[in-house]
């Protein structure tokens, strides 16, 4: 009996022994899983940031070109609205002087013919 008894322990220890086995090794592939997991987690929070900061960057891009042109049309509009103001002054200056000369020319010509007849 002894002998029989003796195998049945060492049987059964031999079963604790893998049942103890098996649950550190679920234990450690559960601890893998969840440093995997973390990890995982960590990398994919750290592209999300990067992708953001990168979308944010071109936003700002954005805005500044945005502002720049703004800028630059207003700079033109005024330039343009200065030229026109200067054709405008220009345009009257001739056409008063024409007037004048023509006048002049229409005066001074009854006077000249008066000239020559005397």
């Amino acid at each position: 009996a002894p002998p029989a008894e003796a195998a049945l322990r060492e049987a059964a220890a031999r079963k604790q022994l893998a049942a103890r086995f098996a649950q550190v090794l679920h234990d450690r592939q559960a601890a893998d899983a969840a440093a995997l997991y973390d990890t995982q987690k960590r990398h994919m929070q750290e592209v999300a940031d990067l992708l953001h900061n990168e979308t944010s960057e071109r936003h700002n891009d954005a805005q500044q070109l945005t502002v720049r042109l703004q800028t630059l049309f207003r700079k033109q509009r005024e330039e343009y609205h200065q030229l026109e103001l200067k054709q405008t002054t220009e345009r009257q200056k001739t056409e008063a002087e024409q007037k004048h000369k023509q006048a002049k020319a229409q005066g001074g010509g009854g006077g000249g013919g008066g000239g020559g007849g005397g």
